[in-house]
C-alpha cells in the first residue's frame, strides 16, 4: 500500500514525552514518533497497517460496524482522520476517542456497543480499549 503524503497519526495526546514507550495518544512506539518525519512512505505505511491490525483487533471484542458508509458520513462530519482502507473499527475507535462527547446512540454513528461491555458508559469503554491497546503494544515492543 503506498501513500503519497502519509499524515503522521498523531492526535496530540503524547505521552512519550512523559517517559511512555508506547504514546497513549497515537500507541506509536517512542522511536515511531521520534523518527516518524524521517520514515519513508512504506515504513510509514507498515507502521499505520501495524496499527490499523492493533486497533482492530482490539476493538472488534467491544464495537460492532452495523452501517460502515453512515460511520464513514460521521467521520468526514466530526474531522477525523481515517484511512478508506482500513478496517472500519478501527474509525469506529478514533471517532469515539476524539469525539465521545456528541455521540449520544452509537447506532446514530454506524456502531453499536456489543452486549458484553453495554453496561459501561462509552467512557469507561474507551478506557478499556485503549489500556487494552497499550498493554498489547508494550508487548509488541518487547
Amino acid at each position: 500500500m503506498k501513500f503519497k503524503n502519509i499524515d503522521t497519526p498523531c492526535i496530540g495526546i503524547c505521552s512519550t514525552v512523559y517517559g511512555d514507550n508506547v504514546c497513549r495518544g497515537c500507541m506509536r512506539f517512542a522511536n515511531e514518533v521520534i523518527e516518524w518525519n524521517t520514515y519513508s512512505s512504506e515504513q510509514k505505511s507498515d507502521t499505520l497497517s501495524r496499527l490499523n491490525q492493533l486497533i482492530s483487533q482490539v476493538a472488534e471484542k467491544s464495537l460492532s460496524i452495523t452501517d460502515a458508509d453512515l460511520l464513514e458520513r460521521q467521520c468526514k462530519k466530526f474531522n477525523i482522520r481515517y484511512r478508506q482502507e482500513f478496517n472500519p473499527l478501527s474509525w469506529a475507535y478514533m471517532l469515539l476517542k476524539m469525539r465521545i462527547n456528541v455521540i449520544d446512540e452509537p447506532l446514530n454513528f454506524g456502531f453499536k456497543i456489543n452486549s458484553q461491555f453495554e453496561h459501561l458508559s462509552l467512557t469507561q469503554l474507551i478506557t478499556k480499549i485503549d489500556a487494552e491497546i497499550f498493554a498489547l503494544s508494550q508487548q509488541q515492543q518487547a
